[in-house]
């Protein structure tokens, strides 16, 4: 496989041969199929190489940093777990995006204007557990749904309680 810096001397060759940037772009793509660069990018390159500009190293990207640390991000959220995703996006100097992609991959959601763990604890859950049987019990001794009126403008239903069998 052919790297980019290899692609930028062939593209540097062609030029000092004073090829076109088309002509030179077909040639890297007759020579190497697999992925050559676009002519767009020939062009572009061999616009920097008129200009007296013959360095083929990658300029250092502009903008906002790609990499986010979640240990940092976990901290700002633990500190503050009110903030939102642009403050924090703005405190650590990355795009909201990013923050919000990893948010989700921390297992952290937005709940209740704060910032909690997605997964509940064991006594959370234990909670959980007791509240809804405790629920489920009080249903089965005394039915809500059995002692429900309801009345509209045309109709009414009432309450018919269950009888006893009479022999």
């Amino acid at each position: 496989m052919v790297s980019r810096r290899d692609f930028r001397v062939i593209m540097l060759y062609e030029f000092k041969l004073s090829h076109s940037a088309a002509e030179a772009a077909r040639n890297i793509a007759l020579a190497f199929g697999t992925d050559p660069p676009s002519e767009r990018t020939v062009r572009c390159w061999f616009a920097k190489f008129s200009s007296g500009d013959f360095d083929l190293e990658d300029k250092p990207g502009r903008g906002r940093r790609m990499s986010l640390d979640d240990q940092a991000l976990r901290a700002a959220v633990e500190t503050k777990p009110d903030t939102t995703i642009r403050t924090l996006a703005a405190g650590l100097e990355v795009h909201y995006a990013t923050v919000s992609k990893h948010l989700a991959s921390i297992g952290m959601v937005r709940k209740m204007q704060k910032w909690t763990p997605h997964d509940l604890t064991d006594d959370q859950q234990s909670t959980r557990y007791e509240i809804c049987s405790n629920l489920l019990v009080r249903q089965e001794n005394k039915p809500f749904f059995h002692r429900l009126l309801t009345v509209d403008e045309k109709w009414l239903l009432f309450d018919n309680k269950k009888s006893g069998y009479v022999w």
